[in-house]
């Protein structure tokens, strides 16, 4: 049976930012060392997106800054001066375009000045339900339930200092999972990611960071977030001539508007992707009474009895014998 998804990308940018203090800068993404001398440099988020607000400010507990002259400096351009000057508010660059904040605080023992280098890089994770059924024509993506498999791909987009974009299979990716990281399945040119939604988990989160393993590129970081959905079940008429009329699931109740219908249940999100799999236990009843299992085990056909009337209610409940929370049911009134 053929399977129609969607992937739905999840985009949260992030900047790759430059420390440098006392001649010496490293690349990091979100950490970076600002101990030494006698104020801190601070950068607000810590990993701003291309083109978006951040505010960098200086704190200390050596001395007090609110009496003392600070000024702020964007690419080489002095943009604000004056006594207790702590904050500065600016845009980042595009992507792939360097940005430098440089701060200078006027010490009894001299000037002393820290600067950012704030190169744009993003990386976009792209994911998608490997594992769970949704039926042909379905116009989506199959929706995460517990204990399904993901596969997670990261899309950096990440440039040197002369502009070169860094090839994704070059790069070091460091997955974590649920705040815990994921050693294994991290490493160079590992840009997939495939795992499964713990039962007990209401989100699950994975974060990935993106490196140029030449040291050229930096780090870009991304985090996404994923809420899992509840399994359902809808029911279908299949007819003689058209099939299953997919573009119309039954509402209960509705009127058998023959002497027999042919009902076909689809578990929407349920693992596996087969809904008929042998790991799939299905149980039937109408008014409360168990039927024997049908030849196909999802399709259910119901026959009207001569000068019959009422209503019967069908119920179904299907379970994954291999999971713990693979389970769903769902009721139908047919109105006679």
């Amino acid at each position: 049976m053929k399977i129609t998804r969607r992937i739905v990308i999840l985009s949260i940018l992030s900047f790759l930012v430059l420390a440098s203090y006392g001649g010496q800068s490293h690349f990091v993404s979100a950490q970076y060392d600002n101990n030494s001398g006698d104020f801190n440099l601070n950068l607000s988020p810590e990993n701003p997106g291309p083109g978006q607000s951040a505010t960098a400010s200086v704190t200390s507990f050596l001395v007090n800054l609110d009496s003392l002259k600070i000024s702020w400096y964007v690419d080489g351009k002095l943009v604000l001066s004056g006594i207790g000057e702590k904050k500065l508010k600016f845009t980042t660059a595009p992507v792939g375009v360097t940005k430098t904040v440089e701060v200078t605080v006027e010490l009894a023992s001299g000037p002393e000045t820290k600067t950012f280098v704030l190169r744009a890089g993003d990386v976009d994770v792209l994911w998608q339900v490997t594992d769970s059924f949704a039926p042909p024509f379905y116009r989506g993506k199959t929706l995460l339930t517990s204990e399904a498999k993901i596969k997670a791909v990261a899309m950096p987009n990440v440039r040197t200092t002369s502009g070169t974009a860094v090839k994704p299979g070059n790069m070091i990716y460091r997955w974590t999972k649920n705040s815990n990281f994921d050693q294994p399945n991290s490493g160079y040119g590992k840009n997939s990611y495939t795992f499964s939604s713990a039962y007990l988990n209401d989100v699950e989160t994975i974060t990935v960071e993106a490196t140029d393993a030449a040291g050229n590129g930096g780090t870009a970081k991304q985090t996404a977030v994923m809420v899992p959905s509840n399994p359902k079940i809808l029911f279908y008429e299949e007819s003689p001539l058209l099939g299953i009329r997919y573009n119309h699931a039954l509402e209960s109740p509705f009127v058998l508007a023959s002497n027999e219908m042919t009902i076909v249940a689809e578990p929407y999100y349920l693992v596996p992707k087969n809904p008929i799999s042998p790991r799939l236990v299905y149980s039937w009843t109408i008014n409360e009474k168990p039927i024997g299992s049908p030849k196909e085990k999802n399709v259910l056909v119901v026959r009207k009895g001569a000068n019959q009337t009422g209503t019967a209610k069908v119920q179904l409940s299907i379970d994954n014998f291999l999971s713990l929370m693979q389970n769903v049911k769902a009721t139908l009134l047919i109105n006679l």
